[in-house]
């Protein structure tokens, strides 16, 4: 019997970010303001004023570095820790 062993990472550091919440932002009520950097773009941070523009930044990141496959082949296995 022969394992089978993924090189590629299930979390790859093209994928991770640092997201910082602004001090005056309030969640609860839908005040969502801070900066996001990617991780392996060091110092290229942007500023967002809501959650789409975190979400929008989030998702061009995602789209450049992700092969259209394994987007695919992983949709719904969020809920690993």
């Amino acid at each position: 019997m022969q394992a089978h062993f993924d090189v590629e990472p299930i979390y790859p550091r093209s994928r991770a970010f640092l997201i910082q919440i602004h001090r005056d932002a309030d969640l609860s009520s839908g005040h969502c303001i801070g900066r996001v950097e990617q991780v392996s773009a060091y110092g290229d941070a942007v500023v967002f004023f809501s959650a789409s523009d975190l979400l929008a930044f989030l998702q061009s990141r995602l789209a450049e570095t992700a092969p259209p496959d394994t987007v695919a082949e992983h949709r719904g296995l969020g809920n690993e820790t």
